[in-house]
């Protein structure tokens, strides 16, 4: 039976050594990425374990996304947790530019799309028994 994806890469990793499901395999990372979320938890570890310096500090990348902006008590000491990280350890790829937001805002009209009937529609008016009706443009209903 062949190999999956995963097995494969795998495989080239290990100089082609064949490998099934369950098989311990040791292999070198391409690359380790670091959410925000994890800095902070990342650090104390390191910290405990009395590393001094990380494997490769080219193979790793921090990344604050999640976090940005802190909008929970505990999401500043994570993003402290990233810079220190790579101060300390030399880390060399970090992005602190923000990604995800979780927080609530307003929305812009100009941004919201009426969907009638499952169609996009923009909105036309209309005189409905001598009243002005909204309609959907796209199929002709009065959506008031």
């Amino acid at each position: 039976m062949g190999h999956t994806l995963a097995e494969k890469i795998i495989m080239k990793h290990i100089g082609g050594k064949s490998v099934k499901p369950g098989d311990l395999v040791v292999v070198e990372p391409d690359c380790v990425v670091i959410h925000d979320i994890y800095t902070a938890f990342l650090q104390d570890k390191m910290k405990k374990m009395g590393l001094t310096k990380v494997w490769n500090t080219d193979k790793i990348v921090i990344m604050h996304d999640h976090l940005m902006p802190a909008c929970l008590e505990g999401d500043p000491r994570s993003l402290e947790a990233g810079y220190e990280l790579v101060k300390e350890y030399g880390i060399r790829h970090f992005h602190a530019t923000g990604g995800i937001v979780h927080q609530e805002a307003a929305i812009d009209i100009s941004n919201v799309m009426l969907l009638v009937d499952g169609k996009a529609t923009r909105v036309g008016f209309q005189t409905v028994d001598g009243k002005k009706v909204r309609v959907a443009k796209a199929t002709g209903k009065v959506i008031d």
